[in-house]
């Protein structure tokens, strides 16, 4: 009960901050090398209660030793989570350089992947699961690439992303401000999705009759109840044809 009380008032103090809460602008351009030395430093691959919390529910459906393919994998901490979960053999495929050295010194597979150019998807090796987490709404066109990667999956293809109906984010906007999806720069988003637009969207793209919605993270207990006002996020899985 304690748990779930200290629980409540993190996730309450995290809403004020999303209501209220402008960052610092950040003009430079971003060096994604920079930023994992300069942020990340001896925390790199180590993970995040919501990263955790949001691999569990892509974990349930992975067999043990299955191949899985993380684009935009990052510094890798969910995916090394996921290996020493599930024994998987994975690839990763980032922008970063340093990133991906890491990933290396950890023994994984990398491949260096722009997603800025998805004639690159080509290269990309198939797998039982692909996995995309935290990097559609970075994409001004993530219906394009969908459609070039599903062809990289075997069995199914998981990705993650925001939830703006999130209710910090409608009271931020009642209060005459855009849902604060930002650190550094407000470009950082580009595409942005409720869980009725998530719904319409992957039945226009024809994948609703073969996906799984989850919400993860937001207040716990009511984000099962009405997951699309006190969810943060969502996990989806479509499967393969």
């Amino acid at each position: 009960m304690l748990g779930l009380v200290n629980e409540f008032g993190f996730q309450a103090r995290h809403a004020l901050k999303l209501i209220f809460r402008y960052p610092k602008l950040n003009l430079d351009e971003v060096d994604y090398d920079a930023y994992w030395d300069s942020k990340r430093k001896d925390r790199m691959g180590q993970t995040s209660l919501f990263q955790r919390r949001r691999a569990d529910l892509v974990a349930a459906d992975l067999a043990e030793g299955a191949s899985v393919l993380d684009v935009g994998c990052g510094d890798g901490a969910v995916l090394l989570y996921l290996i020493e979960k599930k024994k998987l053999n994975a690839c990763a495929a980032d922008i970063s350089d340093r990133a991906l050295q890491f990933l290396e010194s950890k023994g994984v597979r990398t491949i260096r992947f722009d997603m800025n150019h998805a004639d690159a998807i080509a290269s990309l090796p198939v797998v039982d699961h692909v996995f995309l987490f935290e990097v559609l709404e970075h994409m001004p066109n993530p219906e394009a690439f969908l459609k070039r990667i599903e062809g990289k999956a075997k069995r199914s293809i998981f990705f993650s992303i925001p939830n703006t109906g999130y209710f910090a984010y409608r009271v931020r906007l009642l209060l005459g401000r855009t849902a604060m999806q930002w650190r550094s720069h407000p470009g950082e988003h580009v595409r942005f999705w409720t869980r009725k637009d998530l719904d319409w969207w992957l039945r226009e793209l024809g994948y609703l009759d073969r996906s799984v919605v989850r919400v993860y993270e937001g207040f716990p207990i009511l984000n099962r109840i009405w997951g699309s006002l006190f969810g943060m996020g969502f996990v989806v899985k479509i499967e393969a044809k």
